[in-house]
C-alpha cells in the first residue's frame, strides 16, 4: 500500500487557529474517476459520510448545504464538485471553502484503476487537505481503498489533519536553527514521525516521501491536455477564453473574486467626491471711470469693463459616472469654485484733480457643469493604478450689478477643457481613494465685457486681454457599486 506526499511549506501562517481548538472543516463531495465510471453510488456516499462523522467528532463540521449555490444555472456545491475537471479537484474544493468561509477543506477522489499484470481492477482513494485561509494545499496522498480498510483510512486522515494543524499552528516547536531551511527539515521530521505513529496505530504499511510542492501553474501544455480530454474544457465551462482561463487559474483567486476584478469598472456606478485647490481664470477685475462736465456735472463719458483674470480658488465637486469598459468610465460632474471680484469705479470732474477710489472686494462662488472620461489602465487585479482624465465644463463668473452712475455688466463665460493625471487606490472592493493633478485650458467664451459711452477721457481703462491657463490639485474618495453584470456560469 503506497502513499505519496506533497507537503506545502509549514512557515508563514498569519495568526492561524491554535491546535487545541476545534477547527471548522468543510468535507467536500468526493469525485469518481474516471468521470462516468460506473460504480456503486453507495460507496462514495458511505465514504463521504464516514469522513464527515469522523471530523464532526473532533472538530466543527461546516455543512455542504451552507455553501451558497452558483446562481447563474442554479446548481449547488455537489454538482459543482462532481463536474470539476480531472486534476483540478483541489481548486474546486478551495472555491467551496472560500464561498462558505471555512478555514479548512477536506475531500478527494476515488479512482478505478486496472492492474497491469492480471487485469483486475481496484480503487485508489486520493485525499487532499486544504488550508483555505492561506490558499495552500497542505497535503495530498493516495491509498489503495477497500471497504474493510475504510475505518482505518478515515481515522488516519483525521489523525494526520490534527498533526498538520499542530505543525502549522505551532512553528516555534519545529524551529531548529531559526532559519527557513531548518524549519522545513523539522517539518519533514514531524510528518515522518506522524506516519510512523499512524503505522503503529492502524497497522498500515506506509512508504512515504516528503517533498516541498510548489503550486502548479497552467501552461500551454496544460491547455493542450485539456483539449485532448473528453468533455468540455475548463474555460468553456467557465465561459472564458483560453487566455482568460490561464490568468484566472494562475491568479490563486476563486472565480467570483477573479471575475469581479476582471470586469474592472464595467457596468458599475461610480461616485466620486473631490476637493482641493486650483489656480486659473476664476477671479474678476471690474474697472470703471466716469467723467462729468465742469459746467453742469452731467456725465460726458462713461467707460467700464469686467474681465476674468487669474486667481487662486478652492474647488470641490461630485462626479457620477458609469463604467462602459473595464478600464473606462464616463461621468457627469458638478464643481463648485470660489472666486473674488475687485471693483474700482472712479468719478471725476473735467478740469479738476482726479481723486482715486478705494477698491472693493467681493467674494463669490461659481458652479460648473460638465462631463469627463476616465481611463484606468492596469485595472486587472491591481490595488493601485494610474488614471487619465479628459473633460469639458462651462464656467460662468459673477455679473456686475449697475449703479446710478454705471450700467450693469454681463458675467464672463468660458468653455474649459481639462486634462488630469493621477492615481486610484482601492481600500476595498467598493471603496477607494483618488488623487489628481489637472490642467485647465479655456477653449472659447467671453473673457470680458465693455461699455463705452461718450468721449473725453484721455486714458480710459481697458482689459488686459490675457488668457491664463489653470491647474488644480484634488484629493477624494471613490465609491463603486455594480449596476449591470453579465450573467455567466
Amino acid at each position: 500500500m503506497a502513499w505519496w506526499w506533497w507537503l506545502a511549506p509549514l512557515a508563514g501562517a498569519a495568526e492561524p487557529e491554535t491546535a487545541e481548538e476545534p477547527a471548522r472543516v468543510l468535507v467536500t463531495t468526493l469525485q469518481r474517476l474516471p468521470p462516468g465510471e460506473s460504480a456503486d453510488a453507495e460507496i462514495l456516499t458511505d465514504l463521504e459520510q464516514a469522513l464527515r462523522n469522523a471530523f464532526d467528532e473532533r472538530h466543527t463540521l461546516v455543512s455542504l448545504e451552507d455553501v451558497p449555490p452558483f446562481r447563474v444555472h442554479g446548481y449547488g456545491p455537489e454538482l459543482y464538485m462532481e463536474s470539476c475537471p480531472p486534476g483540478r479537484y483541489s481548486g474546486c474544493a478551495y472555491v467551496l471553502g472560500q464561498r462558505v468561509g471555512a478555514p479548512w477543506a477536506v475531500g478527494g477522489t476515488l479512482e478505478r484503476r486496472t492492474d497491469s499484470f492480471d487485469g483486475s481492477t481496484f480503487d485508489v482513494f486520493e485525499v487532499v487537505l486544504i488550508d483555505v485561509e492561506r490558499s495552500v494545499e497542505v497535503a495530498r496522498f493516495t491509498v489503495d481503498w477497500t471497504p474493510s480498510d475504510q475505518a482505518s483510512i478515515v481515522e488516519g486522515v483525521v489523525q494526520l489533519f490534527d498533526e498538520l494543524r499542530m505543525g502549522t499552528s505551532d512553528p516555534e516547536d519545529l524551529r531548529e536553527d531559526g532559519s527557513p531551511a531548518g524549519l522545513d527539515e523539522a517539518g519533514k521530521a514531524r510528518i515522518a514521525d506522524s506516519l510512523r505513529r499512524l503505522e503503529d496505530a492502524y497497522g498500515i504499511a506506509i512508504k512515504a516521501e516528503v517533498t516541498v510542492r510548489e503550486p502548479e501553474k497552467v501552461t500551454r501544455s496544460s491547455l493542450d491536455a485539456f483539449r485532448r480530454s473528453e468533455g468540455p474544457t475548463p474555460w468553456s465551462r467557465l465561459d472564458m477564453s483560453e487566455s482568460e482561463y490561464v490568468r484566472f487559474a494562475n491568479s490563486g483567486q476563486d472565480v467570483g473574486t477573479w471575475r469581479r476584478a476582471a470586469k474592472g469598472r464595467q457596468g458599475q456606478l461610480l461616485v466620486r467626491l473631490l476637493a482641493g485647490t486650483s489656480t486659473g481664470p476664476w477671479h474678476q477685475n471690474v474697472e470703471g471711470e466716469l467723467l462729468r462736465s465742469g459746467f453742469d456735472l452731467q456725465a460726458v463719458h462713461t467707460v467700464q469693463y469686467v474681465e476674468a483674470i487669474r486667481g487662486g480658488s478652492a474647488v470641490g465637486g461630485v462626479e457620477l459616472g458609469f463604467g462602459v469598459l473595464p478600464f473606462l468610465d464616463v461621468s457627469g460632474i458638478v464643481t463648485r469654485r470660489s472666486g473674488r471680484a475687485t471693483v474700482v469705479r472712479d468719478e471725476d470732474v473735467k478740469g479738476q484733480a482726479a481723486i482715486p477710489t478705494d477698491p472693493e472686494t467681493i467674494q463669490f462662488g461659481t458652479t460648473q457643469w460638465g462631463a469627463r472620461v476616465t481611463a484606468a489602465p492596469l485595472w486587472l487585479h491591481q490595488v493601485a493604478r494610474p488614471v487619465f482624465i479628459a473633460g469639458v465644463y462651462g464656467w460662468r463668473g459673477r455679473s456686475v450689478p449697475g449703479t446710478v452712475s454705471f450700467p450693469s455688466l454681463e458675467a464672463p463665460r468660458l468653455v474649459v477643457g481639462e486634462l488630469q493625471v493621477g492615481g486610484e487606490v482601492d481600500t476595498s472592493s467598493s471603496f477607494g481613494l483618488t488623487a489628481r493633478l489637472g490642467l485647465d485650458v479655456p477653449l472659447s467664451g467671453q473673457w470680458f465685457a465693455v461699455t463705452n459711452d461718450g468721449a473725453g477721457i484721455e486714458s480710459p481703462p481697458q482689459p488686459t486681454l490675457e488668457r491664463p491657463l489653470g491647474w488644480s490639485l484634488q484629493l477624494g474618495v471613490q465609491v463603486r457599486a455594480a449596476l449591470i453584470g453579465r450573467r455567466r456560469p
